[in-house]
Parts: C-alpha cells; structure tokens; sequence
C-alpha cells in the first residue's frame, strides 16, 4: 500500500497512514484484502472506470480466475462504497499521472533509506517498495525508516516486515 501511504503521508496529514489500505468495513463482505489490492492498482493506474474495470477483470481472465471475474455494475459499486469511505481517495484514483508522481516521491524515500544503510554499512537490497536486509539489522533499518519519515513529513510511516520469516531466523 505504498502509494497509498506516501499520498496520504504528503497530501492528508490528517488521516491515518498506518491503516490497513486494502480493508474496507463496508465491502469487507464483498471482496477480500487481495481482490481489494488488485481493484485498488487498478484505479490508480487508469483513467477511467471502464479501464479500471478492464484491466481488474484481464487480470483474473489472464489466471484463469473466472470466480472474480465482475460486472460493470458490481465494480463500480464497489468503487462508489470504497470512495463514500474514504473520500479523500477520490483525488487519487482513476488519476494515474498523479499516482505516477507519488511513486516518484516513494523512489526518492526509498533512495534515501538505501544511502543511509549504506552509511551504517547495512548490506541490503531494494526492490521498488521493499528492502531486503538481515535479521540483526532490522531494528537499525525501522529506526532509519522512521527518522527519515519525521524528517520529512513530521510523522512516522507505516512499516511490515514479514514476521513469520524472521521469526524463524531467531
């Protein structure tokens, strides 16, 4: 959900970045956090509702995933009940050169992260949104995180780290 974050950690100071961008209380019936993630790239990266809904839709095709293959009329209800939750989000979907400038913004943060573990001498790997470190370095890269993001919008970001895998390092 980093495009998601880095809009709301930029553009909506008063909205919680730490929620779960992919749950809905009002759709949480209709589709689930995965389906929700797909409908949420979706939105950003086209123009309109009709090639939102395309490419959801190619996306199943292309799986052989006829099961969440949709209707129009379901997908742009489910749109309607995700913007009624979260108005802000109206300025950001169906808007993808705008959702193209936040990435940037996301690859300057992520450039920064990388320069300051390279400093402490953290052996890493970046990919796109995510960084690949040790498990004895992780308290270091959070904290680099989190000082970055006070430094620059006043207010820590939202980290996950996949804590079944380093649970099973330790």
């Amino acid at each position: 959900s980093s495009i998601l974050q880095f809009y709301i950690l930029t553009y909506h100071q008063e909205i919680d970045n730490k929620q779960d961008m992919y749950r809905y209380t009002t759709i949480q019936d209709i589709l689930d956090r995965d389906h929700i993630k797909i409908m949420t790239q979706c939105l950003n990266f086209n123009k309109s509702l009709l090639e939102s809904y395309r490419a959801y839709n190619g996306n199943y095709l292309m799986k052989q995933d006829y099961n969440s293959v949709m209707k129009l009329d379901q997908f742009q209800s489910i749109y309607d009940k995700m913007i009624q939750e979260r108005s802000y989000l109206k300025d950001l979907f169906l808007h993808p050169d705008f959702c193209k400038s936040i990435i940037l913004h996301e690859a300057d943060f992520m450039k920064t992260v990388s320069q300051m573990m390279i400093h402490h001498n953290i052996p890493h790997l970046c990919n796109f949104d995510a960084i690949y470190t040790s498990y004895k370095n992780i308290s270091t890269t959070i904290d680099i995180f989190y000082s970055l993001s006070l430094s620059k919008f006043n207010r820590s970001i939202y980290i996950d780290y996949d804590k079944v895998l380093y649970s099973s390092l330790i």
